[in-house]
């Protein structure tokens, strides 16, 4: 049961502003019906519907229509249950908002008015994106708001910065005296050989250990700083990038096997947005 999408639009460098919607995907699988699993919104016994998960791509193509050269790239976005989200403040007091960043409607702050706070993601496996929608912007009053991203070190005890190579396609996350805006907070990067699972980072303990872990860090120190305020977000990985796709060429892999234990929808990346980039894609359910 697979999808042959040829021709398909994809107008966004990443996500958008659809985080946590059906919208702009290139893939999406067949849902399934489990017969008496009830669950604490559902009466005993009723049926539950869910997507399927574990995806595998087995061909693409994506056709880079901007006026110049791209970065294009094909991935998946990574389903809900194996991630989440929360504000860690400069005391290391852990606030989840992961049912709120998991919506298309509820809103969460990233990070807390005048305070030196961080937003901590921690996933099962290793991503290789994140976006989030930001609806209302934040506010540097005293134009000193700095943001930046940090990993779990190897050896799971701290955190490590990436190198420019490694997040050279998209970060519109690391500023200095800039506040984030509306739109999309985007981070793509080449995931770090030495990034490490959580073992015991302050702040971070049961049940973060074994998981991976990214830090926006949101000093909004300043009298008058407000937090960005978000309606959505998602993580995923990358099957394979381009790094300079020449205008109207196409980036494409044949008869390969790239599955994801965790993927349930494949997405693409494109360094500069078009509605005229596209993408093809075969993909199967795994299993």
């Amino acid at each position: 049961m697979g999808r042959f999408g040829f021709g398909v639009s994809c107008p966004n460098i990443l996500r958008g502003t659809n985080q946590q919607t059906e919208q702009n995907l290139v893939y999406l699988p067949p849902e399934e019906t489990l017969h008496g699993q009830g669950s604490a919104t559902q009466s005993a016994g009723a049926p539950l519907v869910r997507r399927m998960t574990g995806l595998i791509i087995r061909a693409f193509e994506l056709n880079n229509r901007t006026a110049g050269s791209a970065i294009c790239g094909i991935g998946y976005r990574t389903a809900n249950r194996f991630w989440s989200v929360g504000r860690l403040t400069a005391g290391d007091v852990y606030t989840d908002v992961t049912a709120n960043a998991q919506s298309s409607t509820l809103t969460f702050t990233l990070g807390t008015d005048a305070a030196n706070d961080a937003i901590i993601i921690t996933s099962v496996y290793p991503f290789d994106w994140v976006s989030i929608n930001i609806t209302t912007a934040e506010v540097d009053a005293g134009l000193a708001v700095d943001h930046t991203v940090t990993y779990s070190n190897f050896a799971g005890t701290g955190w490590s910065t990436p190198t420019a190579a490694e997040i050279f396609m998209t970060d519109t996350v690391t500023r200095t005296n800039v506040a984030w805006p509306t739109g999309e907070l985007r981070f793509v990067w080449r995931r770090p050989a030495d990034w490490g699972k959580i073992v015991a980072i302050t702040g971070l303990t049961t049940p973060f250990a074994g998981r991976y872990a990214v830090r926006f860090t949101t000093a909004e120190i300043g009298v008058g700083d407000t937090a960005a305020i978000a309606t959505g977000m998602e993580i995923g990985t990358m099957v394979g990038t381009a790094d300079t796709a020449a205008t109207n060429t196409i980036y494409a892999a044949e008869d390969i096997m790239a599955p994801s234990v965790e993927g349930e929808a494949v997405m693409t990346f494109f360094s500069v947005a078009d509605a005229g980039n596209t993408a093809y894609v075969e993909c199967y359910p795994w299993g």
